[in-house]
């Protein structure tokens, strides 16, 4: 199979004899041995990182195939391969950096032209991997350029695309670079811009959701995986136009002089207009009612799945049933809706919990294995002596720092759960996975993202109705309807509005 098609994801017209695509690309294509080096941990250990909870085509495949074809990507892996295995102190970092910001530069002065898909996805992704390097050194001013670079890029594609065009050559961004992008904007950039990640700028190709291919049996589960992504972002992105077109004249929103975005009238919208969005959440149950057919068909038809497989159903099994919580509550009830769903609530937790105790599972039986380097400074929940043993520095080995993955996990959907479930015990439950992530997801590790939710939790909590743990013990008037936050490399602010009616219920400073 040839690159463009492996990259495209399209199949040849032709069968002729081809030999293995090799391992490891052929040094040739580098300068140095140092610059193989480089590139070898990013292949096994960077990758891994970036992967987090499941395996990943755009990372352990197209990434990799660009880097063999494609100068500005190649550096640009050679960069944050160095400054992954040697630091920001290394001498080499920061020139790799250089050379792929300007191969990077010369591919764009050249965007005028019909330069086709191969320019435009090695530009996209040369922009993807040069934001992520600048957020592995906290840069993150030119992370968020880099990033806007992308999404600019994404939006004048769009514009110019053909039906044609669009028809065959969009699967291959859906799939690949637009996920990325939206994880990227969800984990991290959303926060560095001090705005929550459902008010993302909704730019990113907008599937149709009854027109997603979803066969009748998905036939691995990594295919269910990448289907679920399509499908997870096509209702987020549909839900969010849909609010903010009910709530705002235009679909921006930006925050006042107090760093408060409109929440309330999105929240009042969404109940006085309850009838449209009951339309779209009746698509979105409709494309994830076929997804959780093919899915389940696919678990019925695998026999002995590994490890790594069963974490991957437990992560899916909790989020699709988020989802489906999202798509099935009646906006008409606001916050109390959310009280009807309890016992999806629990199974949700519960393979959340799962999906952690194998992801610890899976390192701890493997101690010699690529992901054993992701590890977020969360311990492991079953051995302090196997967690002491794998943390300790190798004699020919120094230790290297964990980048973070990019990737659907748990952070945002624990977060969402623990905000919509009012019961006292769930909620506890969900800090403590929080506590246990194994990948540092984005910005958050486990401990951060734990210390936050509870904080957030608290501005409901300290107005329990005392000895009721269960959802009746928050009242109405005392149900949060919307958070806004600041977000500092040190801190982090979270406002919150409630729902008795004051635009700015108060405040509280997170230490990170």
């Amino acid at each position: 199979m040839c690159q463009r098609c492996v990259r495209a994801g399209w199949s040849c017209s032709w069968d002729p004899e081809t030999e293995a695509i090799p391992s490891a690309v052929p040094s040739r294509i580098f300068h140095t041995q140092r610059e193989t080096r480089f590139f070898d941990f990013f292949r096994a250990n960077t990758i891994a990182d970036l992967s987090g909870w499941a395996s990943s085509y755009f990372w352990q495949r197209l990434v990799l195939q660009m880097a063999h074809s494609e100068l500005a990507p190649r550096r640009a892996v050679i960069a944050l391969g160095a400054l992954h295995s040697d630091g920001v102190n290394s001498p080499h970092v920061l020139r790799y950096y250089g050379e792929a910001l300007t191969t990077l530069r010369q591919l764009l002065t050249q965007s005028h032209s019909p330069t086709g898909m191969v320019s435009i996805d090695v530009c996209l992704a040369t922009c993807l991997l040069l934001s992520i390097f600048e957020v592995a050194r906290r840069d993150y001013d030119a992370a968020q350029i880099h990033y806007t670079q992308g999404v600019q890029l994404l939006k004048q594609h769009s514009q110019t695309q053909t039906q044609t065009q669009h028809r065959y050559q969009l699967a291959f961004y859906e799939r690949t670079l637009l996920a990325q992008f939206s994880h990227l904007e969800t984990l991290i950039i959303s926060f560095l811009t001090s705005r929550p990640g459902y008010h993302q700028d909704a730019i990113f190709v907008e599937y149709n959701i009854t027109q997603l291919a979803i066969p009748s049996c998905f036939p691995s589960i990594p295919e269910a995986h990448e289907s679920f992504i399509r499908l997870l972002h096509s209702i987020q992105n549909r839900a969010t136009r849909a609010a903010n077109t009910l709530a705002f004249a235009s679909p921006d929103s930006v925050p006042d002089d107090d760093g408060i975005f409109p929440h309330r009238e999105t929240y009042s919208a969404s109940m006085r207009q309850a009838a449209a969005l009951r339309a779209v959440n009746q698509e979105s149950l409709l494309g994830l009612t076929r997804w959780s057919a093919a899915f389940y068909a696919c678990i019925a038809s695998t026999q002995n799945p590994s490890l790594a497989d069963r974490r991957v159903i437990a992560l899916l099994k909790g989020i699709s049933t988020m989802l489906y919580i999202r798509c099935s509550r009646d906006p008409a009830l606001g916050q109390m809706a959310a009280d009807a769903f309890l016992p999806e609530y629990e199974f949700a937790m519960t393979q959340f919990e799962t999906a952690v105790d194998l992801a610890w599972e899976e390192r701890t039986s493997s101690p010699s294995s690529s992901a054993a380097s992701s590890s977020s400074s969360s311990p492991s929940p079953t051995s302090d002596s196997i967690t002491t043993n794998q943390s300790r520095p190798s004699k020919s080995k120094p230790a290297v720092t964990p980048l973070f993955s990019l990737c659907t996990g748990i952070l945002n959907h624990v977060y969402a759960l623990h905000e919509a479930c009012r019961d006292a015990r769930i909620r506890r439950r969900g800090l403590a996975v929080l506590e246990r992530m194994p990948y540092q997801e984005g910005l958050w590790t486990g401990e951060k993202a734990s210390r936050v939710v509870g904080a957030i939790g608290q501005f409901e909590e300290r107005n329990r109705v005392p000895g009721v743990e269960g959802v009746e013990g928050i009242k109405k008037e005392d149900r949060v309807v919307g958070v806004n936050f600041h977000y500092y490399p040190d801190r982090f602010k979270i406002i919150a509005d409630w729902e008795r009616g004051r635009r700015e219920v108060g405040w509280v400073m997170v230490e990170l």
